[in-house]
């Protein structure tokens, strides 16, 4: 009897483990094309919504940090722009409203009206997949 339940046990337990790999690995490839095209729509949403305090073009746009927050629930984008001045933006689901999270108001302008821009006039440096 023992013999039995272990013969079925066993297949049981190879086919889960393989059934979980698989998934897991389904998942990352959703989530990398998900983080390319965050971050392209992250750094578009910054490019109509913000300047440079002191006046300076923007030049070039880093994805430094793209970060889920398990917890609470949501994604945490960093950009640090022209290699000096770092704002971070959160969202909950890829078609959900970004979120201003933190940044310096003596670092960046909030403009008053949204721009219309539909693509990025700066480089945009994407965030390496570890």
């Amino acid at each position: 009897m023992k013999k039995k339940l272990l013969f079925i046990l066993i297949p049981l337990v190879i086919i889960g483990g393989i059934f979980i790999a698989f998934s897991l690995n389904n998942t990352k490839k959703e989530e990398d094309s998900l983080t390319k095209k965050e971050q392209d729509r992250i750094a578009l949403y910054f490019v109509n919504n913000y300047d440079l305090a002191n006046g300076s073009d923007i030049e070039e746009i880093e994805v430094i940090q793209f970060k889920k927050n398990v917890t609470a629930g949501y994604w945490r984008i960093t950009l640090l722009v022209n290699n000096k001045f770092k704002i971070s933006f959160a969202i909950y689901t890829s078609d959900s409203e970004i979120i201003t999270s933190n940044y310096l108001p003596t670092e960046f302008i909030d403009k008053t009206t949204i721009g219309t821009l539909t693509e990025l006039p700066v480089k945009l440096k994407y965030i390496e997949r570890e």
